[in-house]
């Protein structure tokens, strides 16, 4: 896949976590991070998500898109539980998002 697509993806993807939050400034376009931003990545390090989420922080950081930090945090166990319920507690706070991918979405419905 090339940069551009990647990017693609990457932009396509963070921007449906940030309008699934719970701020409404985000779905209007007008939320500016005021502090540092969290990406989650429910898996151990080195996993695909961890890989996404180190990819999106640094695509983010590298593109200029975001002036404030992104790290990430990884919280492994439960498919993708103990990730999901850590996001869950910071619920209304936009600068702690998620990586999903379509198996964490798909699998409840199951």
């Amino acid at each position: 896949m090339g940069k551009k697509w990647g990017l693609i993806l990457v932009f396509v993807s963070m921007v449906t976590l940030i309008a699934c939050s719970n701020n409404n400034k985000a779905v209007s376009g007008e939320w500016s991070p005021k502090e540092s931003i969290e990406v989650v990545a429910p898996a151990g390090a080195g996993s695909g998500w961890d890989t996404t989420a180190r990819m999106t922080a640094k695509i983010f950081e590298e593109e200029g898109m975001i002036e404030q930090d992104i790290g990430v945090v990884n919280k492994p166990g439960g498919g993708g539980a103990v990730g999901w319920a850590y996001v869950a507690e910071k619920a209304g706070n936009p600068h702690h998002m998620f990586i999903a991918s379509p198996p964490i979405i798909d699998v409840p419905l199951k």
